[in-house]
């Protein structure tokens, strides 16, 4: 069994940070480093980025950082523990078993989840491919989904047999397992049944690609045409895009991002060349959603059905994708059709001339918004959808969907729909926005505050400059290990980093930043080190640096000892005598500050071998 630290760096040197970023971030190369849309808070501007000689990342408005393990913590929003499985699990390494639970307490954790979906997701393909799957394997044929494409989103079936609690006992899952990743649930009467009987199966993958929930088609009479997982630890519909993992290259490659409702519709799209497409499951598109998006893409096309429910859909989308500053359009399937059947009966090339037919989106919103009034176009009548209208870009203005730019087209694209003059229509946007702010005040919520460094003093203002430069250069503790001692950290935190620091500068001499950020469990310490790594950068000749600080902290620590010193003559005997006075005492400090500062410069100097700094 290997050891603890064993595993971290297994683990550490088998996982990518770009890699795993990028599942999650588009990424565009700044430089030598890479950059892209944070994924932990609310930004137009790239301000996050990714370091790949150092293996660490760091954004710049918010604050957070760290390396691979704490870009899980921070994603799954799980301890250090959990997210070591995760990535244990990524890339096939072993860990230790997990302790024994304490009476009472659940043993099903996230890891859990995932392996029993993933275990699903064959049983449910073995089925599909196997005897039982003749009648769905020809429905599929008759939607046009070919065998390859089945495979790419390893469709299966749930039969209704009640095998699957047979086979799960087969391969040692409990019963627990499969009502935590609700493949049964609890019956009224007692006993318990599997949720998906008679269903075709699509698996729901995340952006790691980790199936994290299913979603069935019934293939007989069922009520429920769509049956998903019920919400639990992994799974939300209203944070999932269905397809997107298999989507996401070919939505940075294009650009843009083809969002449809259902599952059958993103697999035509993928099946006739549309790879770019993804697809919401049963529900409104949210802002997850299209935040999620708009790490990859600023840039939207939404293809929803064409009757009541859909186009009500796409405009409630469109609202949000607008807040989340994506440009986004509408393309309409005429005659009442969904996207899949379209593509079947018309193939790619009409496909292609309707995406691009679509629409923008303050101009679908118009029409639908005069749609609503059936009155005459002219006179107090036409004034309502105006004034509706006018409430709703006001509206996705509040929310900081536009900055001043965004905010100049806009104005000027409602003023040629509504044929109004431009300074008549910004007049109306500032008024209706200025009644809505005090609502806006209140919906707005503030964001996550990032813990920061406390203020220092000069003195622990060194030693947190020494801590950055062997940070960036672990080779050069040996010189300053005599005086560099984690005690002297006032913070705990910086404490604990300068522990963990000398720990491993004993035991390794030179190693890599990465290895001390997953050598951290705190997002806190990670931001910090983080911080220090980019700030060390700074430093042209890091061993000189060192010399100086080396220099200034025996400084501060002669005079700290002249002023201990002064404090004992300071107090006559206890037997009488005359008191010293403050000049003799202020001679006494300035000589035993000059006497240590010579000498410790001096050997400071020999330490790391250097000319060092002059004072």
């Amino acid at each position: 069994m290997h050891s603890f630290q064993d595993v971290k760096e297994q683990i550490r040197r088998s996982v990518d940070l770009v890699d795993l970023v990028s599942e999650h971030v588009s990424l565009r190369r700044a430089g030598r480093n890479l950059k892209g849309l944070c994924p932990f808070h609310k930004e137009k501007t790239p301000s996050f980025n990714v370091l790949p000689d150092r293996q660490i990342f760091k954004c710049f408005g918010c604050g957070v950082g760290g390396d691979l393990f704490k870009f899980v913590q921070l994603t799954e929003n799980v301890e250090f523990v959990d997210a070591l499985r995760i990535l244990a699990d990524r890339v096939g390494v072993e860990l230790a078993p997990p302790r024994p639970s304490a009476p009472g307490e659940t043993t099903v954790g996230r890891a859990d989840l995932l392996r029993v979906n993933e275990w699903a997701t064959r049983w449910f393909r073995e089925q599909l491919l196997g005897a039982v799957g003749g009648e769905a394997r020809a429905y599929l044929e008759r939607r046009g989904v070919s065998a390859e494409i089945s495979e790419r989103f390893q469709i299966g079936l749930a039969p209704g047999s009640g095998e699957l609690q047979v086979a799960a006992r087969r391969a040692g899952l409990s019963q627990e397992l499969l009502t935590a990743t609700d493949l049964v649930r609890a019956g009224d009467h007692g006993g318990v049944y599997e949720t998906f009987r008679d269903r075709l199966m699509f698996p729901i993958r995340d952006a790691s690609n980790r199936c994290i929930g299913f979603g069935g088609r019934t293939l007989c009479d069922a009520p429920a045409k769509y049956l998903n997982t019920a919400s639990n630890e992994l799974f939300d519909k209203g944070r999932c895009l269905y397809g997107l993992p298999l989507a996401r290259a070919a939505i940075t490659e294009r650009s843009e991002v083809i969002v449809v409702e259902g599952y059958t519709d993103c697999i035509a799209c993928h099946q006739h060349g549309f790879a770019h497409a993804v697809a919401t499951l049963g529900t409104a598109a949210t802002e997850e959603h299209m935040r999620a998006l708009r790490r990859y893409t600023d840039s939207a096309v939404l293809l929803f059905d064409s009757d009541a429910a859909g186009q009500a859909a796409a405009e409630r989308a469109l609202a949000v994708g607008l807040q989340q500053n994506l440009t986004v359009r509408i393309a309409q399937i005429p005659e009442g059709g969904d996207p899949a059947d379209y593509l079947q009966s018309t193939g790619p090339g009409e496909f292609t001339e309707l995406l691009k037919s679509a629409s923008e989106a303050l101009g679908f919103m118009w029409e639908r918004t005069r749609a609503r009034f059936n009155g005459p176009e002219g006179g107090s009548a036409r004034r309502q959808p105006v004034v509706e209208f006018i409430d709703l870009v006001a509206e996705l203005s509040r929310f900081g969907a536009v900055d001043a730019i965004q905010r100049g087209i806009i104005i000027h694209q409602v003023a040629r729909l509504l044929v109004l003059p431009a300074e008549e229509v910004s007049a109306l946007i500032t008024q209706r926005a200025r009644r809505l702010r005090t609502g806006a005040q209140r919906a707005s919520q503030p964001e996550e505050a990032v813990v920061q460094p406390p203020a220092l003093d000069a003195r622990q203002r060194v030693l947190v400059s020494m801590l950055e430069v062997l940070i960036g250069e672990p080779g050069l503790f040996g010189s300053v290990a005599e005086v560099f001692r984690p005690a002297q950290f006032a913070d705990p935190t910086y404490r604990h980093i300068a522990e963990v620091f000398v720990e491993m500068a004993g035991r390794y001499g030179e190693f890599d930043v990465a290895e001390l950020l997953s050598a951290l469990e705190s997002p806190t310490e990670a931001q910090w080190v983080t911080d220090m790594v980019l700030r060390s950068a700074a430093y042209d000749d890091p061993g000189a640096t060192l010399v100086e600080l080396h220099v200034r902290w025996e400084q501060f620590d002669g005079v700290q000892r002249g002023r201990d010193a002064a404090d004992k003559v300071r107090k006559p005997p206890s037997g009488g005598g005359q008191d010293i006075t403050e000049e003799e005492v202020d001679a006494c400090l300035a000589a035993v500050q000059q006497s240590c500062s010579q000498h410790h410069f001096s050997s400071a100097k020999a330490a790391v071998g250097g000319e060092g700094i002059g004072r």
